[in-house]
């Protein structure tokens, strides 16, 4: 066989994956689209069933500033069978006047520093047996109606629920790009996916979980990576991770660029550290005849744009002088890429301040790329900076403009 015939044999097996997953968010967008399925909100009042007891962990490492407006969001639930923990790790402030019957503030000692670490200490240190736990960091504030969701969908027989993230602030161009980043993500692996009866992706925030299912983890690292670890392994413990569109936890958003890099670095050591623990889950897809499985072990393991996006521009320029075909094919997955990334943000965006910031996306890409050269140096304990700390109805009004 001709040597140039084996080239391209290769290269077409090495670029599919690229392909696949630059076009499956367009085929996810129009099929939706077609469907009728974007905006759709789930319109769920009352409480019917079982009112579970939702054990709500805060972590809140040096972080005091964003406390008293987190415990002013959870005063507002529809839903009141909760307790909110709060780990006050290596915070000075005195919060004990926010103290009471729904609200434990645990000052751990000495510190910390590990988001695993406070989660573990605010079960050892739970005042009654709950039901469920759900997780926030200290800038997150909770939706009036998140826990009625919540509840909702666990009574429906689902052991782990993934809520919607949505930004707590727009002030910046950074947190406007940072926005539109996290709006792509949520809607190609949480919101989507459920809409076609598949497993949702799961975040480091915003989720609830069985207690007994989140307690079989073995959270044996406590650097970046959390919300890696946990999806590779509860999609092993449970049936199906449902999406609940409307259980909406409001986190900042990164409002400085040098922050962002700092962030992204973090990110990104999480991928490299925890990406092979989607292996799991492809193969037992593959040897259970499960898609839902396999699907979900095959995104774990898909690399960040920040990645896909130069190894696209490599090997288009490999193609040009190898193969017109699969120059064509790559180049035309790229530009399909970018109407879905569009039509996604256009469809199921909430403010209209984020995809009018697109054409700055080139910017956000390199700034993500200079986050790849730090990525080493994410080992070390780093925690990304936050400052916005306004009220739930400050939100609640920013929405409603």
């Amino acid at each position: 066989m001709d040597w140039l015939i084996i080239l391209k044999i290769l290269l077409g097996i090495i670029e599919f994956p690229l392909v696949y997953y630059l076009i499956i968010p367009f085929v996810l967008a129009a099929s939706l689209w077609t469907m009728k399925h974007f905006r759709e909100e789930e319109f769920i009042t009352g409480f019917s069933g079982k009112l579970y007891d939702f054990a709500v962990v805060a972590t809140a490492h040096q972080q005091g500033l964003f406390i008293e407006p987190l415990v002013e969001s959870m005063k507002r639930q529809t839903y009141k069978n909760f307790i909110l923990y709060v780990i006050a790790d290596d915070v000075k402030e005195d919060f004990s006047h926010l103290e009471s019957d729904f609200v434990k503030i645990i000052y751990p000692n000495p510190p910390l520093h590990a988001k695993t670490k406070s989660i573990g200490l605010a079960i050892d240190n739970f005042i009654r047996k709950h039901d469920n736990i759900t997780v926030l960091d200290a800038d997150n504030l909770m939706h009036p109606r998140y826990l009625e969701v919540m509840n909702f969908y666990f009574n429906k027989g689902y052991k782990c629920v993934q809520g919607r993230i949505k930004a707590k602030n727009l002030n910046t161009s950074a947190a406007r790009m940072d926005a539109a980043n996290e709006i792509y993500y949520s809607f190609i692996d949480k919101y989507s996916r459920a809409k076609v009866g598949l497993s949702s992706a799961m975040w480091g925030l915003g989720f609830a979980i069985d207690l007994d299912i989140f307690k079989q983890i073995n959270f044996d690292h406590y650097f970046s990576g959390f919300d890696k670890k946990l999806q590779s392994e509860v999609i092993l413990l449970v049936d199906k991770v449902a999406y609940a569109n409307s259980a909406i936890i409001y986190d900042e958003k990164t409002s400085d660029k040098a922050d962002l890099v700092t962030q992204r670095a973090k990110w990104l050591f999480g991928y490299f550290k925890y990406c092979k623990l989607g292996m799991k889950a492809f193969k037992r897809g593959i040897f259970n005849l499960d898609f839902d499985r396999f699907n979900y072990g095959l995104n774990h393991m898909r690399p960040p744009l920040v990645l896909i996006f130069p190894a696209c521009l490599l090997f288009l320029l490999i193609n040009f002088f190898v193969s017109p075909v699969l120059f064509w094919v790559l180049l035309s997955s790229m530009i399909i890429f970018l109407i879905a990334f569009f039509m996604i943000q256009v469809r199921y965006g909430y403010d209209d301040s984020v995809w009018k910031t697109l054409p700055q996306l080139p910017v956000f890409m390199l700034l993500q790329l200079f986050a790849l050269f730090r990525t080493k140096k994410a080992k070390r304990h780093t925690h990304t900076k936050h400052t916005q700390a306004v009220n739930l109805d400050d939100v609640i009004t920013m929405y409603n403009k």
